[in-house]
This record gives structure tokens, sequence and C-alpha cells, in this order.
């Protein structure tokens, strides 16, 4: 197999077919010949898949709505989620919210790190001082990983939500036609 190298056509290659297949992280070029391993998260198809070469590709990085706070994750995200919990909603000031699920160790603020407010024990949020911006959520209850959230992702259409959770607490009002399986309780890990 020719390896072509990492430029820009073949992040571009592997960021399309990515968001074609929601939430696979693996470039056209490994796309067929390469070994993918199953990513621990949401059981229900399409299953995240991950080649080990597009792994050392895969960066993202996000910030919040004045830039004075920024990270960066190497992939993958462990999932993504919608969650329909009070608290989530509270700290965005809108009626759900999506984040990514990234392990500790595959993450990194840039810079100075943003403010944190414990909601409810065992549950850190952090936030932009400046402009207020929410950027991330982390649970006692799900260990080793900080949730982004989508929003504040550079690009936030490369991630499709593959699950509801605290469905218990979503609004009345809420119509949803997206398909997606439902949970009750915030914590995604558990089948």
């Amino acid at each position: 197999m020719r390896r072509t190298g990492t430029g820009p056509i073949e992040h571009r290659r592997a960021w399309s077919w990515m968001a074609a297949h929601a939430f696979t992280i693996v470039s056209a070029e490994c796309r067929d010949q390469a070994p993918v391993r199953r990513v621990p998260g949401v059981s229900r198809t399409p299953q995240a898949l991950s080649c080990p070469c597009c792994l050392r590709r895969f960066r993202m990085r996000g910030h919040c709505l004045c830039g004075a706070i920024a990270f960066e994750v190497d992939g993958p995200a462990q999932a993504c989620v919608v969650c329909h919990c009070e608290s989530c909603r509270r700290q965005c000031s809108a009626p759900m919210t999506t984040y990514i699920g990234v392990l500790d160790g595959q993450w990194r603020w840039l810079g100075r790190p943003p403010k944190a407010f414990n909601s409810s024990p065992g549950v850190e949020r952090t936030f932009c001082d400046h402009c207020g911006s929410p950027l991330s959520f982390r649970s006692k209850k799900m260990s080793n990983v900080m949730h982004f959230f989508t929003a504040a992702m550079a690009e936030p259409e490369k991630f499709a939500p593959t699950l509801h959770v605290a469905f218990e607490e979503k609004l009345p009002w809420v119509k949803l036609a997206d398909g997606l399986p439902t949970r009750f309780g915030p914590d995604y890990t558990k089948g």
C-alpha cells in the first residue's frame, strides 16, 4: 500500500469520510486496508471505529466565544451524546446539550485553563471567566473522561450524536424525530 503522507488533502478525505459515517475516524487511504478496533462507548451501530495509523493524525481544537480559552483533543472521542439533564441545560442555557467524551491524556488546555464550578457533588463544570462560554464537564461517576460541548469545537459538524441521555428530564415541548436511542440517567457508558 502506497503512503501519501498526512497533508491537507488526506485530512480532508478523512474528515469527509468521517462525517459521512458518523463518528468513524479513518482516512480514505486506510479505510479499506487498515485493521479497525471498536472504541468503547455507545452500543449502537454505527459503532465508533478507528484505525491505528489514523489515530495519530486526529487532532481537533475548540475554544470559547471570545477565544481566551482553547483546548485540543487527540481522538478518538469515546461517545457523542445529547444530554437532557437539568444541570447541562442550565449550564448552557439551552433545552439540551451535545457533548463528546474524551479520555484523560487525550486532551489538553492550550494556554490558561478555564474557571471551574462544582455544580453538584462529584461534578465539575468549566467555563471562560471572560465571555462565560461553557466548555466542559466531568463527573466522578464517569471517571477519567472529560466531556466537551460540541458547540465549543472548531468543527462541531464533525460529531454526530448517537444517543439521548437523561431522557426522563427532557423538556415536554421538545419534539425529537432523529430516531436515536434514549437512556434514563446521564451515564452513557452503562448498557
